[in-house]
């Protein structure tokens, strides 16, 4: 049975194997938790299949996205993104990564921006994932701690 679960705080721990995915936050002492936030958040992971013929691409796809770090980020808050990670267990699935996403609610009216560094991140993307190979797994229950509502919260209003 494939579990994804996501606990907020401070500590990301991700185990995958044998068609098992398990990540999550450890919660901070103290904080309140509830099973479903009141600010409407997506947790996705994916798992995708790496292009066996364009392996070495995906290091390429890694060096871009680190050396463009301040431009990538910079587009997350247009894609209303709060949180985006990529992982890969080179030792036991070496063609394999898993992609955490943890976004808000899009406006179906509103395009996203975009930017001069997604044609790059486009094509980087089209010859390092595997066609076809996307399978998204879906949280069996997502815990936030009010302060992380309230920060988006207020973020959302202020923007």
């Amino acid at each position: 049975m494939t579990k994804a679960a996501i606990f907020a705080g401070a500590v990301l721990c991700f185990a995958a194997g044998a068609g098992v995915a398990v990540l999550g936050l450890r919660l901070h002492p103290g904080a309140v938790a509830r099973s479903l936030p009141p600010v409407p958040l997506k947790v996705r992971l994916y798992r995708y299949e790496l292009n066996p013929d364009h392996l070495e691409n995906f290091d390429k796809w890694v060096a871009f996205e680190s050396a463009n770090h301040a431009a990538t980020v910079a587009t997350l808050e247009g894609e209303k993104m709060y949180f985006e990670a990529v992982m890969r267990d080179p030792a036991h699935e070496p063609a394999v990564i898993y992609w955490i996403a943890i976004d808000g609610p899009r406006d179906p009216k509103v395009t996203p921006p975009t930017y001069a560094i997604d044609a790059r991140y486009r094509e980087l993307e089209a010859n390092v994932l595997k066609p076809g190979s996307r399978r998204e797994i879906d949280p069996e229950y997502v815990l936030v701690p009010d302060f992380i509502i309230q920060a988006i919260s207020r973020h959302e209003h202020v923007r």
